[in-house]
C-alpha cells in the first residue's frame, strides 16, 4: 500500500513538473527567448574560446572562428584576435599599435566598429591619410593584467609592435577569467536538449550562479596566494605605495561590506594582489626593453562611483595604479576626469547594474583621449 502511494505521489510530482515546464516553454517561445539559437545553428560557434598552452594565459580566442558571444557578433581572425585580418609581417612604412586588455577593450556588447581599438585605427586613417597606422586588438574578456602581458609574450611580440596600449579596469587586479570548466560547458551548449528554451534558461541561471561562486572562491586570499605565489612581488617595504594602501584599506573598511566591486577595491590594499600586478608590469617592462616599443597604460574608471558615493575611494585606487605604472617608466593616460566631465550616467548602458563596461559614448571618449596622447609619438615616428 505504501509503495503504491509512493508511486502515485511520484507520478503526480512528475506530471506537475512536466506541466510547469511546458507552460514555461510556451511562454519563453512566445517572447522569443532563444539565447543559444546561434550556437545550435552552428556548433562551431561554441568554440570561440579554447584552453591556452601558455599557463599564464589560461585560455585564448580560437583563430578563424565566428559566432555570437558576449551579446554581440564575434569574428576571430587567423592570428587569434578580434578584428579584420592583418599581415603577421609588419611593413617598415607602417606604425603598429597592439592593445592588451579585458572585456572592455575586446568590446563585450559592442559591434566591432564601436570599440575604441577599431575607432582609433579609423581616426588615424583620417588624420594621417599618407601614413599607415594599424591597431591590433589582442584583448579578451575576463583577462587580468597577468594574462594580458602573457598574451603579448605569446603572440604579440611576433607582430612587431611599435607601441603597446595596456587597458585595464578596476577588477583586473583579481581573477575574473572564464575558467576551463566554463569553456568545457560552453562547448556543450549545442546539445539537442538546448533546443528547449526552458533548458536554456535553467542552464544560464546555473552558469551565472556557478561563475559568481567560482570568481569569489578564486579571489579569496588563500586560493589567490596558493595559485599565484610565484607571480607576486613583495611590496610591503615600499614606503612610496604602502601609505596609500593603508589609507585605502581604512577607507574600504568603512564602506558597506560586499557592495558591488568594493571587494576588488580592497584588493589594491593587499600585498598579494598588488604584488601580482607589479609583477605583471615588471614583466612587461622587461619585454619592452628587449624589443624597444613604447608603452602607454590607462584605466577605465568604475562607472558607479557616484551611485556608490565613493569617488574618493576609487580615486585612491587610480592613484595607486598610476604610481605602479609610472614606477616602471610607462606613460599614463588618466580617463577619470574626461569620464566625469561627460557624466558617468551618460557612459553607462541602460542596464545600470553594469558599472564596468562603458557604452558607445564611453568608447568614443577613450578613443579621443588615446588619440591625443598617441598622436605626437606617431607623428615623430613618421617624421624621422
Amino acid at each position: 500500500m505504501k509503495n503504491t502511494r509512493l508511486i502515485q505521489n511520484s507520478l503526480l510530482v512528475f506530471v506537475s513538473l512536466i506541466i510547469i515546464l511546458s507552460i514555461l516553454e510556451i511562454f519563453l517561445r512566445s517572447i522569443d527567448y532563444n539565447p543559444f539559437g546561434t550556437l545550435l545553428d552552428d556548433p562551431a560557434r561554441t568554440e570561440l574560446l579554447r584552453p591556452s598552452a601558455i599557463p599564464e594565459r589560461i585560455y585564448e580566442a580560437t583563430p578563424n572562428v565566428s559566432g555570437y558571444g558576449w551579446e554581440t557578433d564575434i569574428s576571430i581572425n587567423s592570428l587569434g584576435f578580434r578584428g579584420r585580418e592583418y599581415s603577421k609581417e609588419k611593413s617598415d612604412k607602417s606604425y603598429r599599435i597592439i592593445v592588451l586588455g579585458d572585456s572592455i577593450a575586446f568590446g563585450n556588447s559592442h559591434a566591432l566598429e564601436n570599440t575604441f581599438p577599431y575607432q582609433l585605427e579609423q581616426l588615424f586613417k583620417s588624420a594621417l591619410p599618407n601614413n599607415r597606422v594599424e591597431v591590433l586588438n589582442l584583448a579578451l574578456g575576463g583577462y587580468d593584467t597577468l594574462q594580458q602581458v602573457a598574451t603579448l609574450a605569446d603572440i604579440g611580440i611576433a607582430l612587431k609592435p611599435d607601441m603597446v596600449l595596456l587597458s585595464g579596469c578596476i577588477n583586473d587586479i583579481g581573477i575574473m577569467s572564464a575558467n576551463l570548466n566554463y569553456i568545457e560547458r560552453l562547448q556543450k551548449y549545442g546539445l539537442p536538449i538546448y533546443h528547449l528554451r526552458s533548458a536554456q534558461l535553467i542552464r544560464q541561471l546555473f552558469d551565472r550562479i556557478y561563475l559568481k561562486w567560482a570568481m569569489r572562491k578564486n579571489n579569496t586570499p588563500e586560493d589567490f596566494h596558493l595559485k599565484y605565489r610565484d607571480y607576486i612581488v613583495n611590496i610591503e617595504n615600499d614606503d612610496s605605495v604602502v601609505p596609500m594602501m593603508r589609507a585605502l584599506a581604512y577607507m574600504a573598511e568603512s564602506r558597506e561590506a560586499g557592495k558591488d566591486y568594493f571587494f576588488m577595491v580592497d584588493h589594491y590594499s593587499k600585498n598579494d594582489y598588488l604584488g601580482r600586478f607589479r609583477y605583471s608590469l615588471e614583466w612587461l617592462q622587461r619585454i619592452q626593453k628587449q624589443h624597444g616599443f613604447h608603452t602607454l597604460v590607462f584605466m577605465v574608471p568604475y562607472l558607479h562611483e557616484e551611485i556608490d558615493n565613493a569617488s574618493n575611494l576609487y580615486r585612491l585606487v587610480y592613484d595607486i595604479v598610476e604610481h605602479e605604472v609610472t614606477r616602471v617608466g610607462f606613460d599614463w593616460i588618466g580617463l577619470h576626469q574626461p569620464f566625469k566631465e561627460a557624466g558617468f550616467s551618460k557612459i553607462q548602458f541602460s542596464n545600470t547594474k553594469d558599472g564596468i563596461h562603458p557604452n558607445v559614448v564611453g568608447h568614443e571618449i577613450i578613443t579621443d583621449q588615446l588619440f591625443k596622447g598617441i598622436l605626437p609619438v606617431v607623428e615623430e615616428y613618421f617624421h624621422k
